[in-house]
């Protein structure tokens, strides 16, 4: 039928639509490797970068799990005081009746009933599943470029031999 096309160029007139629609340079496509198309899709693409974004921020979960381990350190001084110049004037010296507290507090829990634990594993996990999620859209994004580059590369075939 004259005025249907085949899939393959449809694809490959859409691939080529969106990098021009894309602001990508106006290099021709046959100058693209498939391994640049590979490297400039995973730096580009918005939903990988989210992902591993994504995966960034859950790293931060394992150091706050392990922080549940550390001890807490407390420091207070309290005080009061008056100053007077003396005679004169020079420097202030303190009067003796004020009042001075220091303290230093270590808390430091030795057993919560394995929720320390608990959320270590998880925070561990979570770390696991990010990473996992980040290789799943990798996965997808490189096989929808490589379709996408071998659609146009059958369509210049085709256009070649007619």
């Amino acid at each position: 039928m004259p005025g249907r096309r085949e899939p393959a160029t449809r694809r490959a007139r859409a691939v080529l639509a969106a990098l021009v629609l894309s602001g990508a340079p106006a290099a021709p496509v046959a100058a693209l490797t498939l391994e640049d198309a590979l490297v400039e899709a995973a730096r580009t693409n918005p939903t990988l970068r989210a992902a591993r974004e994504s995966a960034r921020a859950l790293h931060q979960g394992v150091p706050l799990a392990v922080s549940a381990w550390l001890p807490t350190v407390r420091v207070e001084a309290r005080g009061a005081g008056a100053f007077d110049a003396d005679a004169a004037g020079l420097e202030p010296s303190r009067r003796a009746s004020a009042p001075w507290s220091v303290g230093v507090t270590w808390d430091h829990n030795l057993f919560r009933g394995g929720g320390d634990a608990a959320a270590l594993r998880g925070a561990v996990e979570n770390v696991r599943r990010s990473h996992a999620l980040v290789v799943n859209a990798e996965q997808a994004l490189f096989l929808r470029v490589a379709t996408a580059f071998l659609d146009v590369l059958r369509a210049e075939r085709a256009v070649e031999v007619r």
